[in-house]
């Protein structure tokens, strides 16, 4: 059972950060999320207790993330300015690039959604993105 509940919140996890990238945090609707990760409302509320709840699950797997990213910058015997480059690009090099980033910010009429889906979006070099397991 535990194995259950563990792929269920990761598909939590997963569906929110993808609704959140999308819509941003004013506009998502747990009956989306649910949908996305095809689980019940009830399998929502056994993890989580609210949307904000989830939102901070959400962020705190992202930033779990991008530590692990970061994880080889930090025990290596670069130089510190080096590894400072490197983590800056982690988050910085991406977003530069990612046209549909800069649509989704643009088009939110809500400025705090705007600056919400700029943060939860930074990616990976490989497109994945940290604050959720799946390329948008």
């Amino acid at each position: 059972m535990q194995k259950r509940a563990e792929i269920t919140g990761a598909a939590l996890l997963r569906a929110a950060a993808a609704v959140f990238a999308r819509v941003g945090y004013a506009d998502a609707r747990l009956n989306t999320i649910t949908t996305r990760a095809q689980v019940s409302k009830g399998a929502l509320y056994d993890h989580y207790s609210s949307k904000e709840d989830l939102a901070r699950a959400v962020i705190e797997a992202g930033s779990a993330r991008f530590q692990l990213a970061c994880r080889p910058f930090l025990t290596s015997r670069i130089p510190a300015f080096e590894a400072l480059i490197g983590i800056s690009s982690l988050l910085v090099d991406p977003a530069v690039n990612d046209v549909s980033l800069w649509a989704r910010t643009s088009r939110s009429k809500n400025p705090v959604a705007r600056s919400d889906s700029a943060l939860t979006s930074s990616s990976c070099q490989d497109g994945t993105y940290f604050f959720m397991d799946v390329p948008l």
